[in-house]
This record gives C-alpha cells, sequence and structure tokens, in this order.
C-alpha cells in the first residue's frame, strides 16, 4: 500500500468518507429538572443538539412526511448515528487527510461530538420536530461559533415562509446556501 502514489492513497481514503448527510436540530426537555424542587435555580431546563438523520441520498428518496421516531432521551441514542469516518483511525495519513475535510463538533453539556463535512453535509431545521423560536438559541448555548461551521441549509417552502425561519439562521452565520423544497411533506 505504501508503493501506491500517494494521490491513490488519497482516493482509498475519501472512498471511506460518509456520504453526505443531513444534520437534524433536536430539542429536549429535562425532565429531571422539572420534578426537583431546585429547578428554578437552574440556568435552563430545555437544551438543543444536532444529530444525523440519514445520508443526503436516503433523506430524499423517503416519505418526507413520515418522520423518523427520536428518543426523548439522549442516553438512549446509539453511538451508530454519529459515527466518526474511518480513515481518522487507520493511520497518520489517512486522519490528517480526514482532517482536512471533516470537522468535530462539541456539545458543551453533554459527550455528544461528532464528526461532519460543512461543504456537503446539509442542516435540517424543522418546525416539526422543534420548537424554531428558541432551538437556534439553545443550539447556540450547545454549540457556540462551531454553528458557523455548517454552509448548508434546508427548509420546506412552508416552514420558509414562516417568520421565524429566517430569524434562527442568525444563530449560523457560516451558512452560505440555502435550499427549498418546493413540495411539501
Amino acid at each position: 500500500f505504501a508503493d501506491l502514489p500517494l494521490e491513490i492513497r488519497l482516493k482509498i481514503w475519501e472512498d471511506t468518507w460518509p456520504k453526505p448527510r443531513v444534520i437534524e436540530a433536536e430539542s429536549f426537555w429535562d425532565q429531571d429538572s422539572e420534578s426537583s424542587e431546585s429547578s428554578a435555580s437552574s440556568e435552563t431546563n430545555d437544551f438543543a443538539r444536532l444529530r444525523f438523520n440519514r445520508s443526503i441520498s436516503a433523506w430524499l428518496q423517503s416519505d418526507l412526511g413520515s418522520r423518523e421516531p427520536r428518543s426523548l432521551n439522549p442516553e438512549i441514542d446509539s453511538f451508530e448515528r454519529r459515527p466518526a469516518p474511518i480513515a481518522l483511525s487507520i493511520c497518520q495519513e489517512s486522519r490528517e487527510h480526514t482532517l482536512k475535510k471533516f470537522t468535530k463538533m462539541l456539545h458543551v453539556h453533554e459527550p455528544w461530538s461528532f464528526y461532519f463535512n460543512p461543504t456537503s453535509d446539509i442542516l435540517l431545521l424543522s418546525s416539526e420536530s422543534n420548537d424554531e423560536e428558541t432551538v437556534g438559541e439553545t443550539l447556540w448555548q450547545s454549540y457556540g461559533r462551531q454553528l458557523s461551521e455548517l454552509k448548508t441549509s434546508i427548509f420546506t417552502i412552508e416552514e420558509w415562509r414562516e417568520d421565524r425561519m429566517p430569524d434562527v439562521l442568525r444563530y449560523f452565520g457560516g451558512i452560505s446556501v440555502i435550499q427549498i423544497l418546493l413540495e411539501a411533506y
């Protein structure tokens, strides 16, 4: 393998990378703090995170009206939902090449980190699964400036027509492409 030209080796590493994916925002309510008497002293009772929904090709081929059920407990979600590109674990050359395209997104309140490709992965902000008035703010509290690494977002035309959705984008300073699905779910 080491005798192969560098260009061929790099192409092999790239072939192990995940296909472009849909990254979805989720909001959660901390049910434990609701039952505790000290909930008034906690900073916030809700939080948001990002997770992979599925590959873009699978997402576009699916019935967009039937949403995948989500766990309300972030501890239950399996690691398979956020696997790191395998090339990060093979050798130094594969890791260095992969880190040129993939960025690590760290969640500040829990160990919920993942690698994403800012040039090919797409952010889905859906009013169907989130409180869109606060999802931008709670994502900012969870990820901070890292949100500016996301470059592309997708909405349905109905969600875009709502006045609140464009306001959410102010938390994502790096968004340079907005895709709008003209057909409803």
